[in-house]
């Protein structure tokens, strides 16, 4: 079975960058540990200090990225390009994650929601999870 590719999503050029790109990679380990493939966009780091490309540019890259994953994790804090790509994945009908602790939540109550299927069966009505965004 393919393991589920999650999308990260968080301020970049917002306050200090390298503090952002760390950010993003711890959340992203964190996310491996769970069994996901993230994309982490703020790689591009090298490749836009190498060869500069156009904000527009990131913007339209980063949402064909997007359209591969099957859900979103937003992380905390001010960013136009985050924001648009939460909007772009909520069009599309994907999951949207806020913040690590929102993600690791989901993971319990998925795993727990199994345990009670695997006793009860499928006529459980399952419940919403908590802070989790499916539009």
């Amino acid at each position: 079975m393919t393991q589920p590719r999650l999308y990260l999503a968080g301020p970049y050029s917002q306050g200090d960058t390298a503090l952002n790109v760390r950010t993003i990679i711890q959340a992203a380990e964190t996310a491996t540990s769970m069994g996901w493939i993230p994309f982490v966009p703020h790689l591009i780091h090298l490749w836009h200090l190498i060869s500069p490309h156009t904000i527009d540019f990131w913007y339209a890259y980063d949402i064909e990225w997007l359209s591969a994953c099957q859900a979103l994790l937003r992380l905390p804090g001010a960013s136009q390009g985050a924001d648009m790509e939460v909007e772009a994945a909520i069009r599309d009908g994907l999951p949207v994650f806020e913040g690590v602790d929102n993600l690791i939540e989901a993971k319990v109550f998925l795993e727990h929601e199994e345990v009670l299927r695997g006793i009860f069966g499928d006529k459980r009505k399952p419940k919403v999870m908590p802070r989790y965004r499916k539009h």
